[in-house]
């Protein structure tokens, strides 16, 4: 009796841990859910790269478990079932991918993975399911090449953004509305007045600091060196 108690009470922890696991999944799938029973789909990678996601070793920093391991194990049955290969892989096999993705495309998100295996399932990368065999080493090159899109395209992206905000910035300095004479123009418009220019206070700290440094200088020269007699 007493060991059985002993065996229950050990127990527990692991079973609320599966159970913790098993909500964190579900929790997941609810928010990037399988491709078979998903309506929504990414229509460009542009689309999917922009999508603000938590990266996955993000959210398994965040949840605490290894969820996404999990996701992407799902995720990749659900693919394989879709192509007709479900049955001539192992589920060691199918683990092995998963952890594969895992570790080595951890700064990937749910929704730019879920995008490769929409083009996956596409045909875009190659035919996974010929005959009775499976190569699974068409999903791990496959994904490589999708890292390769999704690298350039987080580029793109960041190149973009910097020179919409050059553009931005060079129309506000034609219209005056940057600087010394944006707060000129609001001033006026705000009817302030006897207010210094925004730069007069930075350029007095400046000067003071300037003098102060020269003060110092001149005192460890005089520490260093011989006072001049008087």
């Amino acid at each position: 009796m007493e060991i059985r108690n002993k065996q229950a009470l050990t127990s527990q922890p692991r079973q609320r841990q599966s159970l913790a696991q098993t909500n964190n999944l579900e929790k997941m799938l609810n928010k990037y859910p399988l491709l078979s029973v998903s309506s929504e789909r990414c229509f460009s990678l542009k689309e999917a790269v922009m999508t603000k996601d938590y990266q996955l070793n993000v959210i398994d920093i965040k949840v605490k478990e290894n969820v996404t391991l999990q996701w992407i194990k799902v995720q990749l049955i659900d693919v394989l079932t879709f192509c007709g290969a479900f049955g001539a892989i192992s589920e060691g096999q199918v683990l092995l991918i998963a952890r594969l993705i895992r570790n080595k495309y951890y700064y990937l998100t749910p929704t730019e993975l879920l995008y490769f295996f929409q083009l996956f399932i596409g045909g875009a990368y190659g035919i996974l399911y010929v005959g009775k065999t499976v190569n699974p080493q068409i999903i791990l090159q496959g994904i490589a090449k999708f890292e390769e899109d999704v690298i350039n395209m987080r580029v793109d992206i960041v190149n973009e953004e910097r020179e919409r905000q050059i553009e931005i910035e060079k129309k506000l300095i034609e219209e005056g509305k940057t600087g010394i004479q944006a707060w000129r123009i609001y001033c006026q418009k705000n009817n302030i007045e006897g207010q210094p220019e925004p730069m007069d206070k930075f350029i007095k700290n400046s000067k003071k600091k300037r003098f102060n440094e020269k003060n110092i200088n001149n005192e460890n020269f005089f520490k260093n060196n011989d006072a001049p007699k008087l």
